[in-house]
């Protein structure tokens, strides 16, 4: 590739040049506008589209570009706290205020408990049978594989059960 006057060709440690650099800062300070950070970069306003999408292809760049975002992303997560934990204690709306808690909550790593219907309709001396044929065991139907169990249709306390 010839060399331009007065454009670097250097790489810095990122294995950039300097203009690359220079529209990876302004892509990401811009929200990811190519075109826009390939002018800032400096490259002409008539080609900046096509040379703007040709630097996105480069590898280099990508991994330039996924690292200056997560700095950009470490350095809003406090912000981002800041602003869950005070919409979680001071929003007007009840369900802002839960969605907020919900989300820090989920964030550090604290689960909802989730409520299951049991919708299962066989009795406990079907799945003892189930159980005992899984195992690969012979059980006399008469005698449950569990713990002791009441008699089928009842409650531990020997009431009915519908």
């Amino acid at each position: 590739m010839p060399k331009r006057a007065g454009i670097s060709t250097k790489r810095n440690e990122h294995g950039l040049t300097e203009r690359q650099e220079s529209f990876v800062q302004a892509y990401v300070e811009n929200g990811g506008n190519a075109t826009q950070a390939a002018i800032t970069a400096g490259y002409p306003q008539g080609s900046a589209h096509q040379r703007g999408h040709e630097c996105l292809r480069l590898a280099n760049v990508q991994s330039r570009m996924e690292t200056l975002v997560r700095q950009k992303m470490a350095h809003a997560a406090p912000v981002a706290v800041s602003s869950l934990m005070e919409l979680a204690v001071s929003a007007s709306s009840e369900t802002v205020r839960q969605a907020a808690a919900s989300s820090l909550l989920d964030r550090t790593g604290y689960k909802v408990p989730v409520q299951v219907e049991v919708t299962d309709t066989r009795t406990a001396s079907q799945v003892d049978a189930e159980l005992a044929a899984l195992l690969g065991i012979a059980v006399d139907p008469a005698q449950p594989v569990g713990p002791e169990r009441p008699p089928d249709g009842q409650d531990p306390a020997g009431k009915a059960v519908h």
